[in-house]
């Protein structure tokens, strides 16, 4: 009985909309299916092995899982698994509750999700739920023979794993503040993520509260907290009151609060003076608040001795302040009102406060610009003025434990409730728009498109693509960043406005989302590439897997009418609009289309090319199609070549589909598309054009068939005076029919062919891939003295280069990690070089 694998999903994902660990659990069948008839006493022998370590309520009861359970052993055995790590977790302070069987992998194994709230406890309880599981049937007479978790060390006694299990899941626990703020986020649909949590990293080594980092919303409306403090509010003075308590006395003393004597002191002798002057009984508090104990009462010399021996640090100072008589309050303010007051833990009616402490928390709240604090006032009575009941205040949080602080439940998510609506008053959520592209082919240019349109309409954008995450058009990171772990590093930048993340599936697939909605999401197409990868099997699994991004839009949705799997996608979206686009199909074959595919019910509109005046133009309907918009036209947006680059125009439709759904005006979209070109600048390795060499050459990522295709019906309708030349590649893990389909594409359309190799090879061997795709070039009336296998793609690259003349077309079909590479050996061929960098007569540009 093994857990064969484990991966961990840190992000929402196709399965459930929670932090989930995915397992692989292999057992004897035999072995599993003695554990249904003994199952009844499962959670009691279990709290049994935990009783005074952990405790949980209710018991878990093995019965309710198999309930579920359609009689396969190895079925009852994951949900008893599952059900058991998720009780495990609860009893260690973790929340995680759902869990999925999503399949058998054999006889021997299935596949399960369960929830986790800290990756690392949950492994430990999946662990630990294993060796109970093991230990009942032993008990029971059923060897269930070795056990171990994927990664674990070998299986050690139940008492030292349930010791070890209980001390990291403490260590690990939000505090209740974080997660009563969770709760109320949720029910607000503000959106949250745990800041000590993957892929986030620790705030920093001086925090306030561990395990208490908290993002609330997103971008330029978000907060970040520490525990109850929202550090981005937080400026210098206020984080000063947090590390000095001079500070807090200063500022208490200017706002006019009755403050208890004291003196500053820096070695016993001063301290011991000051004492006998003040009278016993005195409190020592250090001037660091950051030791502890913060606050120290003594009544004699030897007491006032121990106390210092306690203090580490003597010489940054300390205090010595009058003790005052009377009881202990905490006066507890959320969104600058007063919001609990508690008597030594005892709650109180805040209307019993005198007015004159009122007047002082009122030039708190001005002064402080904090959502949440805590004074702390000893009064005999505190609903007496100041000077008659001899109220003094002692401290000031503004980071306050509230839930250390206050045992009522109720009246502690009261308070909670209060601060969250001081960081989100009524009416807002923290979210600013997000526009998710995903599809095969098409989403990087898309996206960029997107952003520029939407920049060029004065928002602050965050953009995450294949090329980058970009801020304000500026690069913040190069690489591919079209994932979800990068899609976190845009929202939380707080200054954007607006998020446009391009949303890959490989990343959705094995990863999940960044984010728990979007406004608008783009299907540009669907295709069979990456098909064999995470139970992506087919090209109808890989829409279902794209189509999971459109069902998180809440606003909008824009589908490539021209694509037969994106038309389909219409079904099931919750988002009331839908936009579609189309280069080549009429606005009212697009029309009849929405009403066939049943989404006659919500709002559409389409963006499509119509003739006029002899020039095709980008034409907008709205209102159902009753309102026609003329955008601009075809010629007016350099990426499309006037209409040659017809993969480019269909990538413009869907960003003016998708600005337009989230409001940017007509303007700046022509403004930015009528600007937007394919400069390796703008779109690296995307049918880039240079033409600062004798010759041009073209550098594009094609990497499928349809890539191809596109590419080849650009380049038949490019005028080129000499010949073409393609350098050609396929992926590592191309199929062999993909490799066959881009052969057959490009034969007959160029004159020279250079087959390269990959590096990244899944069932080949080097030098296979470029093999194959020369022989089919062959196979499909290449010449053979056409076609030249250079596997090295910089070699190849240099090869293709090399043959060039003055009037030639050299396309370079490159990878993403080598496009700079080929720009960069193009650029060796300017005028008065060769190829090789050998001094030529110059030549005219072409």
């Amino acid at each position: 009985m093994q857990i064969e694998s484990v991966r961990m999903l840190p992000g929402r994902h196709r399965a459930g909309d929670c932090t989930t660990l995915e397992l692989v659990l292999s057992c004897a069948p035999q072995t599993a299916a003695a554990l249904r008839p003994l199952a009844a006493t499962l959670g009691a022998w279990a709290a049994s092995r935990l009783a005074g370590t952990l405790h949980a309520e209710p018991a878990f009861d093995a019965a309710v899982e198999l309930e579920q359970s359609a009689e396969n052993p190895l079925e009852d055995l994951a949900r008893c698994h599952a059900g058991l790590a998720l009780w495990l977790q609860r009893a260690g302070g973790h929340e995680a509750r759902w869990y999925a069987i999503t399949g058998a992998e054999d006889e021997h194994g299935i596949r399960y999700c369960l929830e986790y709230d800290h990756h690392e406890v949950a492994a430990s309880a999946c662990a630990l739920a294993l060796g109970l599981i093991a230990g009942f049937l032993r008990a029971r007479g059923v060897e269930p023979g070795d056990y171990r978790a994927a990664g674990a060390p070998a299986s050690e006694p139940l008492p030292q794993a349930v010791a070890a299990f209980a001390e990291l899941a403490r260590a690990r626990a939000l505090p209740l503040d974080t997660t009563v703020l969770i709760d109320i986020a949720r029910e607000r649909d503000i959106p949250w993520m745990k800041g000590d949590r993957p892929p986030f990293e620790s705030l920093g080594t001086q925090r306030i509260r561990r395990n208490g980092a908290l993002r609330l919303g997103y971008g330029n409306r978000q907060h970040v907290l520490d525990g109850t403090l929202c550090l981005d509010r937080a400026g210098p003075s206020q984080r000063r009151l947090l590390e000095e308590l001079d500070a807090v006395y200063r500022l208490l003393a200017e706002l006019g609060a009755p403050l208890p004597e004291r003196a500053a002191c820096s070695s016993p002798l001063r301290a011991r003076r000051s004492a006998r002057a003040l009278g016993y009984p005195v409190a020592v508090r250090p001037q660091s608040r950051r030791v502890q104990p913060a606050r120290q009462r003594v009544d004699s010399d030897a007491g006032l001795e121990e106390a210092l021996r306690s203090l580490r640090d003597l010489e940054r100072g300390f205090f010595i302040e009058r003790d005052p008589a009377g009881t202990l309050h905490h006066l507890v303010v959320a969104n600058n009102r007063l919001a609990a007051v508690l008597a030594e833990g005892r709650p109180l009616d805040i209307q019993t406060v005198h007015p004159e402490l009122l007047s002082v928390i009122a030039r708190l709240c001005d002064r402080l610009a904090l959502g949440v604090f805590v004074l702390e006032v000893v009064a005999r009575d505190i609903a007496a003025a100041p000077a008659a009941g001899g109220s003094c205040v002692v401290d000031l949080w503004l980071a306050p434990e509230l839930d250390r602080l206050i045992a009522d439940r109720a009246l502690h998510r009261e308070v909670l409730e209060a601060y969250m609506r001081w960081l989100f008053p009524p009416g807002q959520d923290g979210r600013i728009p997000v526009v998710a592209i995903t599809g095969t082919n098409g989403k990087t240019t898309t996206t960029r498109m997107i952003d520029a349109v939407l920049r060029a309409a004065a928002h602050r954008t965050g953009m995450a693509c294949t090329d980058g995450v970009f801020i304000a058009g500026q690069t913040v990171n190069s690489g591919d960043s079209a994932g979800s772990v990068f899609h976190y590093q845009v929202l939380q930048d707080l200054r954007i406005s607006h998020a446009v993340l391009e949303t890959a599936r490989g990343a959705v697939a094995d990863f999940g989302f960044a984010w728990d909605a979007c406004d608008v999401a783009v299907c540009t197409n669907v295709t069979a590439e990456h098909l064999g990868q995470f139970g992506i099997e087919t090209v109808e699994d890989m829409a279902r897997l794209k189509q999971c991004v459109l069902h998180r839009a809440r606003r909008g949705v824009v589908l490539n009418a021209d694509d037969a799997h994106a038309r389909m996608m219409s079904v099931g979206l919750r988002a009331p609009a839908l936009c579609w686009s189309s280069t080549t199909q009429p606005v009212a074959q697009l029309a009849q289309a929405h009403r066939d595919a049943g989404a006659a019910g919500k709002e559409a509109s389409f963006v499509v090319v119509e003739a006029v005046e002899g020039l095709d133009w980008i034409i907008l309907y709205t209102a159902n199609g009753a309102t026609r918009t003329p955008v601009m036209a075809v010629d007016a947006i350099p990426a499309t070549f006037s209409g040659r680059a017809a993969h480019n125009l269909s990538n413009a439709l869907q960003a003016i589909a998708a600005t337009h759904l989230l409001g940017a005006p007509i303007e700046a979209a022509r403004q930015a598309l009528g600007a937007f070109g394919t400069s390796y600048e703008n779109t690296p390795g995307r049918l880039n054009v240079v033409r600062e060499s004798p010759f041009t050459a073209i550098i594009d990522y094609a990497h499928n068939p349809d890539c191809y295709r596109a590419l080849v019906a650009f380049i038949d309708r490019w005028p080129v005076a000499g010949r073409k030349i393609l350098m050609v590649g396929c992926p590592g893990r191309s199929s062999r029919q993909a490799v066959r389909d881009i052969a057959a594409l490009v034969a007959g359309h160029f004159d020279r062919f250079i087959s390269r190799d990959s590096r990244e090879l899944v069932g080949y061997t080097e030098g296979e891939l470029p093999a194959l795709v020369r022989d089919e070039l062959i196979a499909h009336g290449v010449v053979p003295e056409s076609v030249s296998v250079v596997p090295d793609q910089g070699e190849a690259i240099a090869h293709a280069l090399a043959l060039a003349e003055p009037g030639d077309l050299v396309v370079l079909c490159t990878t993403a990690s080598m496009k700079e590479n080929a720009r960069q050996q193009i650029l060796a061929c300017r005028p008065g070089q060769d190829a090789t960098g050998q001094r030529q007569a110059a030549q005219p540009l072409h």
